[in-house]
């Protein structure tokens, strides 16, 4: 059976909603984003499209927009944050330059692109967050794109509590323990008001990047520092078979914190077993 074209009330759907949130962080950036940069606004963007309102036809509408405006590398492969990037003057510019350039793209009609396109939204009951978080961990370049900059995991975790607040969905049990991390990392530095966790982590990193030194910090809030069963690696197992590997819950929690060959995290150290 084929699919039918998509109506444009689907395309024009997408065009406000994106106009909704754009508006929303060009007028309190720091309400949400870790930085006024082109690539933090694309991850928390990612991160919205998980459970928020679709945006998708209007960011590819307004990249095919780009295209023919701004220079940009034909081999380099087209993704509209990337066109900005390039012609920008530095990461905070970017930001700018992105909403200068949607302002003026919203006086266009949308392009109805990839009308066959279905949508499937996921199932907030059956999705499992802290899986999510694991896979991040795990296959970052996946997902953000980097595992350097915390800044990128902060916004696109940004935009994915905001999409299921707009939304209308409930924190699910892991979900409303994420949210703690920033109180418990405030307490733990003994600092007298909560801070943003992402700030602090870039400013307590440890040898690693800031990246891998949230997993770090958020393994020590999950387990007390490995006194305790129930951080990521303790959850979950990484299966492998001949189709490939896939990230699934244990049936059964380890009795003791699983310990980590070559991890950086002190208590989970094989020396410690």
């Amino acid at each position: 059976m084929e699919s039918q074209p998509a109506k444009r009330s689907d395309v024009v759907r997408h065009r406000a909603n994106l106009k909704r949130i754009v508006a929303l962080l060009e007028r309190k950036p720091f309400d949400y984003l870790p930085e006024r940069s082109v690539e933090c606004l694309s991850q928390f963007l990612t991160g919205y499209a998980m459970f928020g309102s679709p945006v998708w036809k209007d960011l590819t509408s307004f990249e095919l927009w780009l295209k023919e405006r701004l220079e940009y590398p034909d081999d380099s492969g087209a993704r509209w944050w990337r066109f900005i990037h390039l012609n920008s003057r530095d990461r905070g510019d970017s930001f700018d330059v992105f909403c200068r350039l949607y302002r003026q793209y919203c006086g266009q009609k949308p392009v109805d692109v990839q009308p066959d396109a279905k949508e499937f939204p996921l199932v907030p009951e059956a999705f499992d967050f802290y899986k999510y978080l694991y896979f991040i961990f795990k296959k970052p370049g996946l997902i953000i794109g980097s595992s350097q900059d915390v800044q990128l995991l902060a916004a696109f975790l940004a935009g994915y509590f905001v999409g299921k607040k707009h939304s209308g969905f409930a924190l699910n049990r892991d979900e409303k323990e994420f949210r703690r991390f920033g109180r418990w990392l405030s307490k733990r530095h003994k600092l007298t008001r909560e801070y943003p966790w992402h700030r602090l982590i870039e400013m307590w990193q440890g040898p690693q990047n800031s990246f891998q030194s949230f997993f770090v910090e958020y393994d020590a809030f999950l387990t007390d520092f490995g006194k305790k069963v129930g951080g990521l690696d303790d959850l979950f197992e990484t299966v492998r078979d001949g189709q490939g590997t896939t990230i699934r819950r244990r049936k059964k929690l380890p009795e003791k914190v699983i310990r980590i060959s070559g991890s950086q995290m002190w208590w989970r150290s094989p020396a410690n077993q």
